[in-house]
């Protein structure tokens, strides 16, 4: 019993956090997309600009799949065994193997580059930033 309240507690405690997250702040996208909902369940979304359609398509998705996108952020952490048990265990050993956590850092910092650097907007447009990547 001791060791189901273990795992259950930080998932709660993550959860609470969460939320609590994004009822703190508003961005500035908030408010500016309509989401129509038909009778099969699939969000239609109405966005004057990009930024306020993809606030709204994540939205969506939490309001959808929020346990399911939950579980694939533990699980691509290689955490899932410990938010949810040994069943994740196997799955988790092979992304700590491979660094999957660690080379999807990388790979965000370096999408994160200031204007002002080398690469450029299009991936196809530039090798150099992909050879790296393509010689793992």
């Amino acid at each position: 019993m001791r060791r189901h309240w273990a795992t259950t507690v930080p998932g709660i405690a993550i959860a609470v956090l969460l939320i609590a997250g994004a009822l703190g702040r508003t961005p500035a996208a908030a408010g500016k997309a309509d989401i129509l909902w038909d009778h099969y369940g699939v969000p239609h979304i109405f966005a004057p600009d990009r930024e306020s359609m993809f606030y709204a398509e994540g939205w969506a998705q939490m309001e959808n799949q929020a346990n399911l996108l939950l579980r694939l952020y533990g699980e691509s952490r290689g955490r899932g065994a410990e938010y949810w048990g040994p069943s994740a265990l196997e799955l988790d050993r092979w992304v700590q193997l491979n660094g999957v956590p660690e080379r999807a850092r990388e790979w965000y910092d370096r999408r994160r580059r200031p204007s002002g650097s080398t690469s450029t907007s299009s991936p196809a447009a530039s090798t150099t930033t992909a050879r790296p990547i393509l010689k793992r």
